[in-house]
């Protein structure tokens, strides 16, 4: 049984967190990772990242930031509803921090010849999977 290549691509977000200490000279560094395939929770998982550093940050940042989690974010999900990437940059102290999201297309993993495409669950990474190996 062959499944259609279409049925097998997911539309998704993906969501980096980076940050860039201007002292060493090096390129932003990843810090995390997260995918999604809900605009909503990509620009969840962003004002949850600026939440932990608002009360660090200068009075102006703070106003900047309080304003884009609380009315500036329903663009943002709009935005990438729509395929538009979204970042959004705070300075904290001794560093630059930046968060992006932006659309994304999830493809299979290719399966050894032979071998069944096994259709995962994305954001499942504590599911039992032992059965779909055993075939």
């Amino acid at each position: 049984m062959t499944i259609p290549a279409a049925s097998l691509i997911h539309r998704g977000y993906r969501i980096e967190y980076r940050s860039l200490n201007p002292s060493t000279g090096e390129g932003a560094e990843l810090v995390a990772l997260h995918n999604t395939t809900d605009a909503r929770q990509a620009i969840r998982w962003i004002r949850q990242g600026l939440g932990l550093i608002l009360c660090t940050v200068d009075p102006d940042e703070h106003d900047r930031l309080t304003r884009w989690m609380t009315s500036d974010q329903a663009r943002a999900v709009d935005a990438l509803t729509h395929g538009q990437p979204v970042t959004i940059t705070a300075t904290y102290p001794g560093s630059h921090l930046e968060w992006t999201a932006r659309p994304v297309l999830f493809l299979p993993l290719v399966p050894p010849p032979g071998k069944p495409v096994i259709r995962y669950t994305l954001l499942c990474a504590f599911a039992n999977r032992r059965k779909e190996f055993s075939e």
